[in-house]
């Protein structure tokens, strides 16, 4: 059991309120392998965090134009979990700033919308 602690760890996880929620801890010890294979790739937490970006359209396109629901939960929980390894990515490299602008949270605004407009067009009765 010592192993899938050290594989899947909650060192990056911000300890704030996540530490009490299971959805984030569990979020969280999923990205942590990933994170370390984007930090071996040299990939930086602004790329990680427009790749999730795309990611969430393609689950837009998949859901409001194809209507194909397992596309758009596939590319949407690739996208979440891209979304915990940016921050973790940061925490690790040591790249995070404390300026008014930051392109995570714009991106997740986006994303957000992304998702919400999807679901609309996709329930949209004529």
């Amino acid at each position: 059991m010592n192993w899938i602690n050290t594989i899947f760890s909650t060192r990056l996880m911000k300890r704030t309120q996540s530490e009490y929620n299971f959805i984030m801890v569990l979020c969280y010890r999923l990205a942590y392998p990933l994170t370390l294979g984007l930090r071996n790739l040299g990939a930086t937490p602004n790329q990680v965090s427009f790749f999730s970006l795309v990611l969430s359209f393609f689950a837009f396109v998949a859901l409001a134009f194809y209507e194909e629901q397992k596309l758009f939960v596939t590319f949407w929980i690739i996208a979440f979990i891209l979304d915990f390894c940016d921050g973790s990515l940061a925490r690790l490299s040591g790249r995070f700033r404390k300026s008014a602008f930051r392109v995570d949270h714009s991106f997740d605004l986006l994303r957000i919308y992304l998702i919400f407009l999807s679901v609309g067009i996709y329930f949209h009765d004529e």
